[in-house]
């Protein structure tokens, strides 16, 4: 597996140098880095509180990218688990990019998963900014994820962001207590404040649930399968 991660990113690198070649001033080399969420929250009903962060770098030009994306989650202030995602994009219409990913998830107390992926990720009809990939772990295993968010502008500073999430596994992973099928949900709701165009603070609540036969089996091992946190960060760019 380890083998395959490391052909496709040099593959993904001497097709990115191959292009650079060809490519004059006109199309300059840009980046930019977003911090999407640094916040914590409270869990509503206990007294536990979660940190987490979301946040990518891309580097590239006008056609083809390069993406580095990376979720976290502690707990009370202890590492719980984390999501890296290495991308290359390339568009193929006016609002839309193909990709191959290598992604690693990291877990305090379970072993990492190494997956390889290909998707899309661009804005939907009014603005949805969508992202659909298809992850395969070289093992037998399969997963699919969608996620979409949507800005709402109700002033010039003041920004309502819902976001939702749904991953769906095509087979039983009992290590993780996840079973095949639709396995979670996430909904989000943000209020943002402008301060400044690159940073804005904002609060919010978060929603998670365990779906089908996932909910089932974790209810089984008396695990809660629903959470809801309100939250409270700030988002920024450069």
């Amino acid at each position: 597996m380890k083998r395959r991660i490391q052909s496709i990113v040099l593959c993904g690198l001497a097709l990115a140098v191959n292009q650079v070649s060809a490519m004059g001033n006109d199309n300059p080399l840009v980046f930019k880095a977003m911090l999407h969420e640094l916040e914590q929250g409270e869990v509503n009903g206990s007294d536990e509180t979660i940190q987490t962060w979301d946040a990518e770098l891309w580097l590239g030009y006008d056609l083809q990218k390069w993406w580095l994306l990376s979720h976290g989650e502690a707990e009370e202030g202890e590492y719980e688990s984390s999501r890296q995602e290495l991308r290359y994009a390339r568009a193929f219409s006016t609002f839309w990019d193909y990709f191959v990913s290598v992604r690693i998830d990291d877990y305090r107390h379970q072993d990492n998963t190494e997956w390889l992926g290909i998707g899309i990720q661009g804005l939907a009809p009014y603005y949805f900014d969508t992202d659909l990939a298809l992850y395969s772990d070289g093992e037998g295993h399969s997963q699919l994820v969608l996620e979409s968010e949507y800005e709402w502008m109700l002033t010039q500073r003041w920004v309502l962001v819902p976001s939702a999430e749904l991953v769906a596994n095509g087979s039983d992973r009992p290590q993780y207590v996840e079973q095949s099928g639709f396995s979670q949900a996430e909904l989000g709701l943000r209020l943002r404040y402008e301060w400044e165009p690159e940073i804005g603070p904002y609060l919010g609540v978060q929603h998670e649930s365990s779906l089908g036969d996932t909910a089932q089996e974790r209810r089984s091992t008396g695990e809660h399968t629903e959470s809801t946190r309100w939250v409270l960060g700030v988002s920024a760019w450069f």
